[in-house]
């Protein structure tokens, strides 16, 4: 902050300070990782990571969870995926790994009618269904895991260092199991600094939820915990939640009809600015009209994201990215099933795009034309042994008659390519909070070891 940026008046010992609109390094990198996944919707971005800059920075309340988001827009516009990639990103999950998806999600199509609300609880004592959990009870669970797992690998690393496998075998058989209590402690301890844990909660087509079920949510909003039946509170202190909706989509598939199969005009286009900016304003009418005053009061003007229409250029983006993915997964099979090298031709990618019904589906119907026009035929050429481990494959379009087909084509593999893949790892425990942890079981250790011999020589008890 330069000398500029702050200005001060004596009299009144008041400082005005001018806020930049950038973000930080750190965050501004974030940003470029999400715009990578999710393409056309910069605005919704930039909104959404700022909500999640809050809930990182120590300086969330308290008492309530981060202010909630509302997703709304064309269909098929990645209102969904982005929370997803945001989840996956800011929580640290291995991408493509849906055993570790942080995300928890819930439809709002299985809360149409109000006593359906009651599921979100869990079941009474006493009612069918007590046993099964409530899909609330996620919210934090994935951050916590981390934290664990973190800690135990700190903990591993520690015992190499300063205690043998040898030397921990041969102490009392008491003094191990209060060593083992002791690390278990540690554990807790360490792990609740990072309390609120962090996660994020999609509620899906949220305006099909009946209204009853729409207003458990605003105790929620307003103290950040929930308690179930079962007795258990859960904590969302530190969950973003993100509401989407299709409020408006009728009114936005008029619009967009004078475009191109749906396509919204290129970026930057003044045709694309006034698209964006009417299908912006009439959401916005459309959500306030229709959504519950006390849930709107919530979420605020400022909370609802409104979505581009995607462009024919960030199609191509989406398709090109999909098929990289595919491409990745043939490249990456293990010795035995061989690795396929995979190219496509620019006919080929015109021709997923050209069949894509953009107004109707948007971009969520890629991966079924790319499930296929590619993968389809790839798997049948595998398994009918017209293509074998170590092809380079190229797909391509050919016109017969008066229609097109797909052809498959072999090439020539290039020397020496070899993609692998490697999976970002989560957020660490920093190395201050690492030191402060080989510290403490050091001295720990220390304590313990200058208590041996007396405890073994009068065979007492050992105790913390």
């Amino acid at each position: 902050m330069t000398g500029k940026d702050l200005v001060a008046n004596p009299s009144e010992d008041e400082f005005t300070v001018n806020v930049s609109q950038k973000l930080s390094p750190q965050w501004d990198k974030f940003v470029k990782r999400v715009s990578g996944r999710v393409f056309g919707q910069d605005r919704a971005i930039r909104k959404a990571v700022r909500r999640i800059m809050i809930a990182s920075s120590g300086f969330q309340n308290s008492e309530r969870s981060p202010s909630p988001l509302l997703f709304a827009g064309p269909p098929g516009s990645g209102k969904t995926y982005l929370a997803e990639v945001l989840a996956q990103e800011w929580l640290g999950a291995g991408i493509g790994d849906q055993s570790l998806n942080p995300l928890v999600k819930i439809s709002g199509e299985n809360y149409t009618q109000s006593h359906e609300g009651a599921t979100l609880k869990g079941s009474p004592p006493g009612y069918v269904g007590y046993e099964d959990a409530s899909p609330l009870e996620e919210i934090g669970m994935f951050d916590r895991r981390t934290r664990e797992g973190e800690f135990e690998e700190i903990l591993g690393e520690w015992l190499k260092r300063s205690l043998k496998e040898e030397e921990f075998s041969e102490l009392p058989k008491d003094v191990q199991d209060t060593l083992s209590r002791t690390w278990e402690m540690f554990k807790f301890f360490y792990v609740r600094k990072f309390m609120p844990f962090r996660s994020v909660l999609l509620v899906d087509e949220f305006e099909k939820m009946h209204p009853i079920v729409q207003k458990q949510f605003l105790g929620i909003l307003d103290k950040g915990r929930l308690q179930l039946h079962s007795g258990r509170v859960i904590d969302f202190r530190g969950c973003l939640i993100i509401f989407t909706s299709n409020i408006g989509t009728e009114k936005i598939n008029k619009i967009l009809e004078g475009n191109a199969v749906g396509f919204a005009p290129p970026k930057g286009n003044q045709g694309r600015i006034i698209v964006d900016q009417e299908i912006y304003e009439m959401v916005k009418a459309e959500v306030k009209q229709k959504l519950d005053p006390a849930i709107y009061s919530r979420i605020g003007s400022d909370g609802i994201v409104v979505f581009h229409s995607l462009s024919k250029e960030e199609y191509r983006r989406i398709i090109e990215k999909e098929i990289s993915k595919i491409k990745d997964g043939f490249a990456g099979r293990n010795e035995r099933e061989g690795a396929l090298l995979i190219s496509v031709s620019e006919g080929f990618i015109d021709f997923i795009l050209e069949a894509a019904d953009a107004k109707r589906e948007g971009a969520r119907q890629i991966g079924r034309l790319l499930d296929k026009y590619l993968k389809e035929p790839l798997v049948v050429a595998i398994n009918n042994g017209e293509i074998k481990n170590g092809d380079t494959i190229l797909f391509d379009v050919v016109i017969e008659g008066t229609g097109r087909r797909v052809k498959l084509k072999r090439l020539p593999r290039p020397k020496g390519m070899k993609l692998v893949n490697i999976p970002r790892q989560a957020q660490r425990i920093d190395n201050v909070m690492k030191r402060d942890i080989f510290r403490d079981l050091d001295n720990y250790w220390k304590r313990t070891k200058s208590r041996l011999p007396d405890i073994k020589s009068k065979d007492e008890p050992f105790s913390v």
